[in-house]
């Protein structure tokens, strides 16, 4: 094998040491009041930009939380897009029914679940619907374009995070 990718260095769980949004469990989210739920945004991590371009997933939290809102990275949970693509179906099948088994746990709590990485996203959306089925449940992984919209006309934005130019310098924070 050549020209395999390197490794993020440092690593997405090197960036996120010791930051809010890589500490909080399933348990404690589901006993998160309605209020604070309203300001979480749950990070649903892929095996290509948490493990070989970490920054990407890091900005995004940045990004998140500059717009008011708080970021949740959750757990690692593979998805099988590999396992699809090399055509080993029953193990895809598997994995997919354990991710959806655990997305549609956490679509409960009524927080918005944004993808960094579309192709995940899009697996989530149609192999998963092709292989599960109804099975797959009725979480919905939006990609990033997908959300920013809903987030820049919410109001937990601040005026000063998405005024143009030197405006932001004049309003007071």
């Amino acid at each position: 094998m050549v020209d395999l990718p390197l490794l993020s260095a440092p690593s997405l769980k090197q960036q996120m040491a010791g930051h809010r949004s890589a500490n909080m469990t399933l348990e404690q989210l589901e006993a998160l009041s309605a209020e604070q739920k309203a300001k979480m945004v749950l990070v649903v991590q892929d095996p290509f930009t948490s493990y070989y371009d970490a920054q990407v997933v890091a900005d995004f939290i940045r990004l998140v939380e500059a717009l008011g809102y708080q970021p949740v990275l959750l757990p690692f949970s593979p998805n099988g897009k590999a396992q699809h693509i090399k055509g080993f179906l029953t193990r895809f099948a598997r994995t997919a029914q354990k991710t959806a088994d655990f997305l549609n746990r956490v679509a409960q709590l009524g927080m918005p679940l944004v993808g960094v990485d579309p192709a995940l996203v899009l697996c989530y959306r149609d192999e998963y619907k092709q292989t599960l089925g109804d099975k797959r449940g009725d979480f919905q992984v939006l990609l990033v374009h997908e959300w920013l919209p809903k987030a820049l006309t919410s109001d937990a934005v601040p005026i000063w995070a998405v005024s143009p130019g030197t405006c932001s310098v004049t309003v007071p924070k």
